[in-house]
């Protein structure tokens, strides 16, 4: 008798969290991209990113443990790591001995709200002689790997099923979208979410999980800033083996809903400009508006097949969302049409036209959240 190779098919035990594997390309200025299993549904990713990185918000500064008048001239190499510091000033209000001392760069406020250094641990000596004077400057430590902002670690992201970009919004993009939704990530870390946490208190919240059983492909491709030492990408995902499905004159049937996320960019005169190109085949569950700077536009107004269904300054807008929980301050403009998480509220329209009211010209980025049935 001939004994089978194909694999016992797992049980359901609840959702399971693996380590991410088999993650390459990662490197300063490179693509990292990995291979997914397509043999589960996912909820979610979560990614860490850390390396040096000195030098992204500024030049470093270099600081002497105990302060005198002697000053420092610190060189970032072109790949975040001190390169060199040298004597900018000699004079020193210390006796003769030797000195130590950090180099730190300038204060950064990640999207997170977290203010932190995005290259850390560099670290010098330098002598004083007997008349007061610095002789010499010696380099110690060039900076040690810690956690890097996502929206400066990524310059792009992609979730490819089969071939077919599904996301392809900015790091920036997913962790504003987030916060939106009243999730802070950790320093470093960029969360993809499938199953939306926040819609943990309401019916078929799964809903939304990457059923990726029978499908072909799915890869994750992320471009790496240069300017980064050992750059380094690790992540775990949430998973099981269950499917999307419901039940149908009492046949269970399979689905897909795939919340796929794509970012549109439109130059906004000063005045009054419609936004007609957004698209609209499948039922639009969020929009996100983003400018080169928040408040040149003021009002906002939404049109479905000729119908105004939303109109308001940014600060009307922002009250109403916050009494549903929503922080909206971390995004230009939101416009949430499912507010109370039901994923039924999503917008369906043929003719869809966003009219803004701009004070001066801008450059808007809107994010479009769209409730898909496939992978394509």
């Amino acid at each position: 008798m001939a004994t089978s190779t194909t694999p016992p098919q797992p049980k359901n035990f609840g959702a399971s969290t693996n380590l991410i594997t088999g993650i390459q390309g990662v490197s300063s200025g490179g693509q990292a991209s990995i291979n997914m299993n397509c043999g589960q549904r996912i909820h979610s990713e979560t990614f860490q990113c850390s390396g040096i990185a000195y030098g992204k918000n500024g030049t470093p500064v270099a600081t002497p443990l105990v302060a005198g008048t002697e000053t420092f001239t610190v060189v970032v190499s072109a790949n975040g790591q001190i390169a060199s510091i040298a004597i900018n000033n000699a004079a020193s209000a210390k006796g003769a001995g030797t000195y130590t001392g950090s180099i730190l760069d300038p204060l950064y406020t990640a999207l997170n709200g977290s203010s932190m250094r995005i290259g850390t641990g560099a670290t010098f000596s330098y002598v004083v002689n007997g008349a007061n004077t610095v002789t010499s400057v010696t380099l110690t430590g060039a900076g040690v790997v810690s956690a890097i902002p996502p929206e400066v670690f990524f310059t792009s992201q992609k979730h490819i099923v089969n071939g077919a970009v599904i996301r392809d919004i900015g790091a920036n993009r997913t962790i504003q979208i987030a916060m939106c939704n009243n999730y802070t990530p950790a320093d470093g870390e960029l969360p993809v979410f499938f199953t939306e946490p926040w819609r943990k208190i309401v019916d078929h919240d799964q809903a939304t999980a990457w059923d990726l059983i029978g499908q072909s492909t799915y890869q994750i491709i992320f471009g790496i800033a240069t300017g980064i030492t050992s750059p380094t990408l690790a992540g775990v995902y949430c998973f099981d083996y269950l499917r999307n499905s419901r039940m149908v004159g009492g046949e269970e049937v399979l689905f897909l809903r795939p919340i796929k996320q794509h970012e549109f960019s439109y130059n906004v005169p000063a005045g009054i400009f419609n936004v007609t190109s957004l698209p609209v085949d499948y039922p639009i569950q969020r929009m996100f508006l983003f400018e080169t700077g928040q408040g040149s536009i003021t009002y906002c107004e939404l049109y479905q097949d000729g119908n105004k269904i939303i109109e308001g300054t940014y600060l009307q807008n922002a009250q109403t969302l916050k009494q549903y929980g929503f922080v909206p301050t971390v995004v230009d403009f939101p416009i949430i049409f499912d507010k109370d998480q039901r994923l039924g509220e999503a917008l369906s329209v043929d003719n869809l036209v966003l009219r803004v009211t701009s004070n001066a010209s801008t450059t808007l980025g809107c994010v479009v959240e769209i409730q898909g049935d496939n992978y394509s």
